[in-house]
């Protein structure tokens, strides 16, 4: 098989229909076995007579000066390069190709997306409502070792409280979580809940920003995420019910 010219091939392409085009670039792709095959004849110095790979459009060179035996062989090495290219781009789209998995629930593609807006941020006054309704809880319960975090809707933290018994570790927790709630608009019980239903969820480890423990919790107005509050310092069920006291004070 004859291989055509890169300057020929971009030619026939522009001219014809998308459909032409592709198969243009099938056959040029089909034949590329046979002409790696060919490849040591081509690069043997030895040879007295040049490898005819490709099939000259015209034996002049663009200066309107015959062409050299190396020059020709530049033209064949280049349009054998072409060709090794789409080889590789059509078979690299066929092995990117992954039939759909019945047992994965990610394979499934949902109807509607519907995630809620963010609205104005949160400000420093609202943040500490929400965190007095959160200690209150807690005074209610008589725990004394949580910490409370508020932050807009972008993650940054708006306002923050520790209990004196607070555990130190819990500081930058309580605050991931409620830079997860936000950024995601969702409870970090959404993330424990999946990672809990067995490998296929187990991608949500890898998502920057995500920790998959209770305690977080979008802080919604009229609908809108305006930030969220984190809590950490206790067991999870412990960190979430003083949590959803803090997000409860905006209803």
């Amino acid at each position: 098989m004859d291989l055509i010219y890169w300057n020929d091939l971009g030619y026939e392409i522009c001219r014809s229909t998308k459909r032409e085009a592709v198969i243009n670039l099938v056959k040029l792709a089909t034949g590329i076995g046979q002409q790696i095959r060919r490849i040591s004849a081509l690069c043997d110095f030895r040879t007295t007579q040049p490898v005819a790979i490709v099939q000259a459009t015209s034996e002049f060179n663009w200066t309107g000066r015959k062409r050299t035996f190396w020059e020709e062989r530049m033209r064949n090495l280049i349009a054998l390069a072409c060709a090794a290219c789409f080889a590789l781009l059509i078979n690299t789209g066929a092995v990117a190709q992954v039939t759909p998995n019945p047992d994965n629930p990610n394979d499934t593609i949902p109807d509607a997306m519907t995630p809620p807006p963010y609205g104005e941020p949160i400000n420093l006054e609202t943040a500490k409502k929400v965190a007095a309704a959160a200690i209150a809880e807690t005074t209610k319960r008589n725990w004394n070792a949580l910490c409370v975090s508020v932050v807009n809707p972008s993650g940054d933290l708006v306002y923050f409280e520790k209990q004196d018994n607070c555990q130190y570790a819990s500081i930058g927790i309580s605050q991931q979580k409620a830079r997860t709630a936000a950024r995601y608009r969702r409870p970090t019980l959404f993330f424990e809940t999946l990672l809990g239903k067995g490998p296929y969820f187990a991608y949500l480890t890898t998502l920057g920003d995500a920790i998959a423990s209770r305690g977080g919790n979008p802080l919604v107005v009229d609908g809108k995420v305006i930030g969220a509050i984190g809590v950490s310092g206790g067991t999870g069920s412990q960190d979430n019910v003083v949590s959803l006291a803090g997000q409860a004070a905006l209803k």
